[in-house]
């Protein structure tokens, strides 16, 4: 299981305000290898321990689709 925790669905930042996206995952028969964050499909970071998140001030104006991906030690991933 993986859930984006932070932000909040439809938020908003421009200029050099610092986003900052937070994300859970659990595995019910194993251990988180990593997780991947993705914007408009494009990975952008891997966290391998919790907390897992991402901090940028390189956002431009505009909409992002941001994905998590959990990944755990026998390699099975969910999104």
């Amino acid at each position: 299981m993986v859930a984006v925790s932070a932000p909040r669905t439809s938020s908003a930042y421009g200029g050099l305000t610092l986003a900052q996206f937070t994300a859970v995952a659990k595995d019910k028969d194993g251990t988180i290898a990593r997780v991947e964050f993705y914007i408009n499909d494009s990975l952008v970071k891997i966290e391998r321990y919790a907390p897992y998140s991402w901090s940028t001030r390189n956002l431009r104006a505009g909409w992002y689709n941001l994905k998590v991906k959990a990944v755990d030690n026998q390699g099975a991933a969910t999104t």
